[in-house]
């Protein structure tokens, strides 16, 4: 059963192309961002009767962080292509979350009307749901320890097959991001409390240099997995130190995707000279 009669003259027009699977989830939002209609599937799936929402604002049924991604796209220019899919999450009148992944189909003529359409994520949310409190759990037992962790992921990995000084010189000069630093690395290179390490560029603390050339030398050479390799490091403040390193890696068809590891100080922060 469909809802709010009025507005289905201009779903009824859409071009072809619009078509939609059975089972999507569909609703039409104003400029302002109320509720102007939904379908059948979408009100069965948030527990609401035919004309329970009509005028009602977008957020009666869209959590803050997906109310603001709908705003968002209402914000648009009406002649803007869509912007790409993406997660949302609906509540239903139980209080119940559903997540979704979301598409705004493209606006026509001068409509500023949205329309989105939207498949629930079904048993992926439950195995999203569950690495995500994995994965919560884990930071906070990372966070607790006072060794420090850290993981670089290679944005681009790196090529294993090359000749020695190759990798090398690809393991610095990919890009390259701190996938995980526990709080414990952050105090050992001294950021203050509002920065992320995780946020900052790994060669600020991980220079390329003759000493760290070696290290990784150390790490290939013993098959990517050595303990107590020593790296030179630099401290927020720019103060170099030595820093003992065991060292893991991720190697996938021959590309290395990533270096972890713990690591521990073996100077006070002003043991080496700038």
């Amino acid at each position: 059963m469909n809802l709010f009669p009025q507005v289905l003259p201009q779903l009824a027009s859409a071009p072809a192309e619009l078509a939609l699977p059975a089972g999507d989830l569909l609703d039409l939002i104003d400029a302002d961002g109320r509720l102007l209609w939904a379908n059948g599937a979408q009100l069965a799936a948030l527990g609401y009767a035919d004309d329970a929402l009509h005028g009602r604002p977008l957020e009666q049924i869209y959590t803050p962080a997906s109310a603001a991604w709908v705003r968002a796209q209402l914000a648009r220019p009406v002649v803007a292509a869509p912007a790409p899919a993406a997660e949302l999450c609906l509540r239903g009148r139980d209080g119940r979350e559903l997540r979704v992944l979301a598409s705004a189909l493209p606006r026509r003529g001068t409509r500023a009307d949205l329309t989105l359409s939207k498949r629930p994520l079904g048993d992926l949310a439950e195995r999203l749901a569950r690495l995500e409190a994995d994965n919560r759990l884990l930071k906070q037992i990372a966070d607790a320890g006072n060794e420090a962790h850290w993981c670089i992921e290679f944005a681009s990995p790196v090529d294993l097959s090359l000749p020695l000084d190759d990798i090398v010189s690809q393991v610095f000069s990919h890009p390259s991001y701190w996938r995980l630093c526990n709080l414990a690395m952050s105090r050992l290179y001294g950021l203050p409390h509002h920065l992320d390490m995780s946020a900052q560029p790994v060669r600020t603390y991980w220079p390329r240099s003759p000493e760290n050339e070696a290290f990784v030398r150390q790490i290939i050479a013993a098959g990517y997995s050595i303990d107590g390799a020593l790296s030179v490091d630099t401290r927020h403040d720019g103060q170099r130190i030595r820093v003992e390193n065991d060292v893991r890696a991720d190697v996938e068809d021959g590309f290395l995707v990533r270096l972890w590891g713990n690591c521990r100080p073996l100077d006070a922060p002003s043991g080496l000279p700038r």
